[in-house]
């Protein structure tokens, strides 16, 4: 029993996975990433920034770890911090495009990490990112440059290894992709018990869900928001909707063929999330693009599209 359990263990964590699908989820998350340092407030914030004496300023401890190489937490100045902001989204574009990938992925990761621990000393602390940038420092330790990337494009033309296809398996190393898979299950079931715990009567009977449509109505006008809260019939429905796609998110782990499935009722929650509450928080359906078999997937597409070339008669389409 012991021994099958460890090969169950093993065959989870360490099983193979297509160059493809890591290079997707490397462009997917440092891609949205990127995005999030480019859109955010974080660029307003250092524009504004008076230095650590500023009122509010209370240093986190991972700041005072990251912060080490610039002389302290205590010395972060406006200028350094622009310059960190850059060097951040320029390490972010390499991990997209894949030049250098696990260095720039591992820059990505330790700059992100730094700017946002800075930014979380001087406002609320929330979990918008969080995951997706220790996502990308994982991904940092796979083989996910060596397709479609700068780095592979290289080397082809270079002949300093042998082409590789994003169909190729690498052995072992679905560990980055399997951690996040199973950090989304543990958020969600946080949420969940979060949402029983502090008062299952209002959460079940829709009046947790109901108040914050209504208060995103009264703060923004929403349509949408104003025509839900007209049925709270719906809104009891929906917080039952989401209380059993938080707790059966878990049972995704232990399927394979249907796991796109929860990646889409993923996206469709957060999507009704932000329409209706205003709640944007695109981080975690981005996450569950390690959810999705992308080389399986464009190979079925391919085989079926229509410009494919027809296999007869048993032989190949490159067949003489």
């Amino acid at each position: 029993m012991i021994r099958s359990f460890q090969r169950a263990w093993e065959r989870f964590w360490f099983a193979s996975l297509p160059l493809g699908d890591l290079a997707v989820l490397r462009i997917v998350w440092a891609g949205a990433l990127l995005a999030y340092f480019v859109f955010s407030d974080l660029t307003d914030s250092i524009a504004g920034w008076e230095g650590t004496h500023a009122d509010g300023f209370e240093t986190i401890p991972l700041l005072r770890l990251l912060a080490l190489p610039l002389g302290g937490a205590g010395t972060l100045t406006r200028g350094k911090l622009e310059i960190a902001l850059v060097a951040t989204q320029v390490a972010g574009t390499l991990a997209v495009l894949g030049l250098r990938t696990r260095w720039s992925l591992l820059a990505f990761a330790a700059g992100s990490l730094l700017l946002q621990s800075w930014f979380y000393s001087t406002h609320p602390l929330t979990h918008h990112v969080a995951l997706l940038q220790w996502s990308i420092l994982l991904l940092a330790f796979s083989p996910c440059g060596e397709v479609l990337s700068l780095d592979a494009w290289l080397a082809r033309r270079s002949q300093r290894a042998p082409g590789r296809r994003p169909g190729d398996l690498a052995s072992g190393s679905a560990w980055p992709a399997r951690a996040v898979h199973v950090l989304l299950a543990l958020a969600y079931l946080s949420a969940a018990a979060t949402k029983v715990l502090r008062g299952p009567e209002e959460w079940f009977g829709g009046w947790t869900l109901h108040y914050y449509v209504s208060f995103q109505v009264i703060r923004t006008g929403s349509e949408a928001g104003s025509w839900l809260s007209e049925r709270h019939g719906w809104i009891v429905a929906i917080a039952w909707i989401v209380i059993a796609f938080e707790v059966g998110f878990a049972l995704s782990i232990f399927q394979r063929r249907a796991r796109w499935i929860w990646a889409v009722a993923c996206a469709l929650v957060h999507a009704g999330a932000a329409v209706f509450m205003g709640d944007v928080f695109p981080s975690f359906p981005v996450l569950c693009a390690c959810l999705i078999p992308w080389t399986g997937a464009a190979t079925r597409i391919a085989r079926f599209s229509p410009s494919a070339v027809p296999v007869e008669s048993g032989r190949r389409p490159d067949a003489g």
